[in-house]
């Protein structure tokens, strides 16, 4: 039982990183492209 407690916790925890740092580059991309702006 531990150890799949284990294994849940850690898949969680590595899919909320991976999210975090997706949302991050994505925010960077954005800013460095101003593609959601349409300042034309």
């Amino acid at each position: 039982m531990m150890e799949e407690s284990t294994l849940s916790l850690a898949i969680v925890a590595a899919a909320i990183c991976l999210f975090v740092y997706l949302v991050h580059r994505i925010d960077v991309w954005d800013k460095k492209t101003g593609w959601s702006r349409d300042d034309k």
